[in-house]
């Protein structure tokens, strides 16, 4: 090859891949200063809903026994709130009928392009006794609400409400859902308490664009198991949950059924706390190994990996980490580990050293709560950095977020850059992304004055 036209060649590639970076725009504020007289505002997610457009969800208020939590939502265009919503209303104790009491909690949101709705899916507590999970579809969130969806700009009455599915209501808790599309139909998954088994068990449901439930009975994912997450990679569903230290997945057809004998392991790694998101082809999952640090040093060091389970169910980063010992993880990682807490100063990791932890790598522990979404090309994966304390390490003394472009193959791409980093703590993130090179990241803030709040920023390759 001529060699000027070998320089033309690197010089294209360069320009089309590994010259772009990821920038972080400036912090939005997602949600309305005041509501009910309460300004928490927590556990945020988003969905893309057209090239320009997101759909973001929220808990308002305080939740659990005696709380007053709500599920609102907002619109975001061009990096700007169009309209904020409610979805769902808590009704306090000591406010009307007993029977109606209630929280509404960790909403999540899902769009189906094809049919044009998205579902908006929570857990709901009622009267103070159990969890159900709760559900609204959205006939066409790009356009302006549906009727009985009421403006935020001024206070709500008491007595304003929804018409919502409910999906699981058994005299035991359901919680901790999940939802994705098929870009017509949907699936929700969620922990359904077993009291046989005293445990908690992944199960998913699929649910129309008409909003009827397609499952007599939950699809069962495995016989114990927590967090569940679920995804589209253009053919099936995949759906992943924590169980015993180790993140599994499992392949659910779009007709409801199970597509693998057995649970899939993407990683060799220890983990937990698992997000997914998909490219439409195969998914990639995100494992926190060690969530929290060990004042001795045992279990090793944290990480954040990254594993695919391709659309066939093949796992090719489980071998990968299979053998990896707790100095090779600590000193030099692996090709797809996209953080990890190192020891300042000494080689390996030296379990049986006391604490310290202030002397780790820039003092601090790569942890969760996590999020991954692609653009259809690459993806952009969002982990939690915590500052250790300075006189106990073992407790977090700062959360921050980081964010780095992740390859179709599970790896790395560039340095990890901060995506929200204000004094006080950033943490819960979520993230999607409407068009190619483009990404929305929500996330709560813990301000100084103790506030609590949902804040955004747009995430770019440039």
């Amino acid at each position: 090859m001529h060699p000027r036209l070998a320089l033309l060649l690197i010089t294209i590639l360069a320009a089309g891949c590994g010259a772009r970076t990821l920038t972080v725009g400036p912090e939005i504020r997602i949600g309305p200063p005041r509501f009910r007289k309460r300004r928490n505002q927590h556990i945020p997610q988003v969905c893309a809903v057209a090239k320009d457009q997101y759909l973001v969800v929220w808990q308002e208020g305080y939740a659990g026994v005696g709380g007053e939590s709500s599920v609102l939502g907002c619109s975001v265009r061009e990096g700007t709130p169009r309209r904020i919503f409610s979805i769902a209303l808590g009704i306090p104790a000591g406010i009307g009928d007993e029977a109606l009491q209630r929280t509404s909690e960790v909403p999540v949101v899902a769009h189906a392009a094809r049919s044009g709705k998205a579902l908006v899916i929570w857990q709901e507590l009622v009267r103070g006794k159990q969890y159900d999970i709760r559900g609204f579809l959205f006939p066409s969130p790009s356009e302006e609400p549906p009727p009985g969806l009421q403006d935020l700009s001024g206070m709500l009455p008491r007595s304003a409400h929804l018409p919502v599915l409910t999906l699981a209501s058994t005299p035991h808790n359901e919680v901790l859902p999940s939802v994705a599309s098929d870009g017509k139909d949907f699936l929700v998954a969620w922990a359904e308490y077993s009291p046989e088994a005293k445990s908690y068990a992944p199960v998913c449901a699929r649910v129309s664009s008409e909003g009827k439930l397609l499952d007599k009975e939950p699809v069962r994912l495995s016989k114990s198991g927590a967090a569940p997450k679920a995804v589209y990679n253009g053919r099936d569903y995949v759906v992943v949950y924590d169980k015993r230290d180790s993140v599994w997945a499992r392949r659910v057809s779009t007709g409801g059924e199970l597509l693998d004998k057995e649970a899939l392991k993407p990683s060799g790694l220890m983990g937990n706390a698992p997000a997914v998101a998909s490219d439409g082809r195969d998914a990639v999952v995100l494992a926190a190994r060690v969530p929290r640090p060990n004042a001795w040093g045992w279990h090793g060091p944290a990480a954040i990996t990254a594993g695919r389970v391709t659309r066939a169910g093949k796992l090719p980063e489980r071998e990968l980490n299979k053998k990896m010992d707790y100095v090779v993880l600590a000193s030099e990682g692996a090709a797809n580990v996209l953080d990890r807490a190192d020891w300042k100063g000494r080689e390996g990791w030296p379990a049986s050293w006391r604490g310290d932890f202030p002397g780790t790598t820039n003092g601090t522990w790569p942890t969760t709560p996590m999020a991954i979404a692609s653009d259809g090309r690459e993806y952009v994966a969002v982990w939690t950095r915590a500052r250790l304390g300075a006189y106990d390490p073992c407790v977090f003394a700062d959360l921050d977020l980081f964010a780095a472009r992740v390859s179709r193959r599970a790896r790395i791409r560039g340095e990890p850059v901060p995506a929200a980093n204000a004094p006080g703590t950033q943490t819960r993130p979520a993230i999607a992304s409407a068009r190619r090179g483009e990404w929305l990241l929500v996330y709560e803030s813990v301000r100084a004055d103790g506030s609590v709040a949902v804040y955004g920023r747009l995430l770019k390759l440039k």
